[in-house]
C-alpha cells in the first residue's frame, strides 16, 4: 500500500510539472506593440521654406532688412516667413518694412497683423512667395491680432520638381486668448482646409500646444529649438501627413536667424 501511495504522489507531481512547462506565460514569447514607421523621405514631395526672425519684439533695422534681402536672393526656398516686419511712423514719415522687403526681393507678399495699437504700433509678419495668390483670409485671434491663411504653390526641392499646393497659415501667439482661438480654428477645419501652420509663441504657451498635439489624432506639433533665452519659440502645427524632415539654422545678422525647413507632404 505504501508503494502505491508513493507511486500516486509521483504521478501527480509529474503532472503539475508537465503543466508548468506547457504554460503559455512561460513558453510563448512576449510580442512588443507594433510601431508605425515613417516612410522613407521622398524629396519629390518635399518643399523648403525659410522662417526668418530674431524671436523678439525689437524693431527690424535697415541692416537686418538688407541681410534678409541678400539671403532670400541666394536661397533655394520656395516661401519665406519673416517676423518683425512692422510698420512705424517716425517724424511724420511712414516706414513700411513689409512693403520694402517685397520690393527689395521682387517677390509677392502678404502681411499678417500680430498687434495693432494705433498708427504708432503696427506689428506683423510677412509671407513672401514667387507667384500671385488667388485669395487669402485673416482669422480673428484677439483685438488687433490675426491668423493669416493662404494657398501657396511651392515647387518640390528637387530639380524640375512638381508644384505642391500648400495650405499655409501663420500667426504669433502672445496671449492665452490668442492660443485658445487658434486651436478652435484648427479643430474646426475639415480635411479640405487643413493647414500647415508655422509661427511662434511665448514659451509659456507651448505646453498647451503640446497637450493639444498629444490629444489630437490629426495634428502634430514640432517645436523648433533655435537657441536659449528667446522671447518666442518657433513651431510647426500641421496634419500628421506633413512631416518635418530636416532643419538648419543660419545666422544672418546678430540675433536674426533663418531657419531652413524641409517639409514633406502627403506622407501616409
Amino acid at each position: 500500500m505504501r508503494i502505491n501511495k508513493l507511486f500516486l504522489g509521483f504521478v501527480l507531481l509529474s503532472s503539475v510539472l508537465s503543466c508548468g512547462k506547457d504554460s503559455p506565460s512561460s513558453k510563448d514569447p512576449v510580442v512588443p506593440p507594433i510601431k508605425k514607421e515613417i516612410p522613407k523621405w521622398n524629396k519629390n514631395k518635399t518643399i523648403q521654406m525659410s522662417f526668418i526672425s530674431s524671436l523678439d519684439d525689437k524693431e527690424m533695422s535697415s541692416a537686418e532688412l538688407k541681410a534678409i534681402a541678400e539671403h532670400i536672393d541666394k536661397s533655394k526656398s520656395e516661401l519665406f516667413l519673416v517676423e518683425g516686419t512692422n510698420t512705424t511712423f517716425y517724424e511724420g514719415k511712414l516706414r513700411n518694412t513689409s512693403t520694402k522687403l517685397a520690393f527689395d526681393t521682387g517677390l509677392f507678399s502678404t502681411f499678417n497683423l500680430n498687434s495693432y495699437k494705433g498708427l504708432k504700433e503696427i506689428k506683423g509678419s510677412t509671407l513672401l512667395f514667387k507667384h500671385k495668390v488667388n485669395g487669402e483670409k485673416a482669422y480673428f485671434l484677439s483685438q488687433g491680432a490675426y491668423m493669416k491663411k493662404t494657398i501657396v504653390h511651392a515647387r518640390a526641392m528637387v530639380d524640375n520638381g512638381v508644384f505642391i499646393d500648400t495650405p499655409f497659415a501663420t500667426a504669433r501667439l502672445e496671449t492665452q486668448e490668442q492660443l485658445t482661438n487658434l486651436l478652435k480654428l484648427v479643430k474646426g477645419f475639415d480635411w479640405k482646409n487643413d493647414v500647415l501652420f508655422v509661427g511662434s509663441a511665448k514659451p509659456d504657451l507651448v505646453k498647451a500646444l503640446e497637450e493639444f498635439s498629444q490629444a489630437s489624432t490629426k495634428y502634430k506639433l514640432s517645436v523648433i529649438e533655435a537657441g536659449k533665452e528667446q522671447m518666442y519659440k518657433p513651431f510647426i502645427l500641421a496634419p500628421k501627413t506633413w512631416v518635418l524632415r530636416n532643419q538648419t539654422t543660419l545666422s544672418l545678422n546678430n540675433k536674426l536667424l533663418s531657419i531652413e525647413l524641409q517639409i514633406e507632404a502627403s506622407v501616409e
